[in-house]
């Protein structure tokens, strides 16, 4: 669920939710999305849209544990709602 976008046409991070788990920030690198955002042809935006993501987590191991990177979540494409 989305909880906070950044509405600039720029890859910045917008924070999401999954029910039971924290929120995350993810920085938005899906090119149709930014695009579309940039030229004022993507949906309304607001908190509470349920969508579907295809994210890129990198991270490293520290001392034995797996840590996500700083900035290591991204949003590589926009599944669902669409941009129609």
């Amino acid at each position: 669920m989305l909880v906070r976008p950044t509405l600039t046409h720029t890859q910045r991070p917008w924070t999401f939710k999954v029910e039971g788990l924290p929120e995350f920030e993810a920085i938005m690198r899906d090119p149709v999305v930014l695009e579309a955002i940039g030229s004022g042809n993507y949906m309304e935006m607001r908190e509470g849209i349920p969508m579907r993501l295809r994210l890129e987590v990198k991270e490293e191991l520290v001392d034995g544990e797996w840590k996500v990177q700083r900035g290591g979540r991204s949003v590589v494409r926009v599944l669902a709602p669409g941009t129609d």
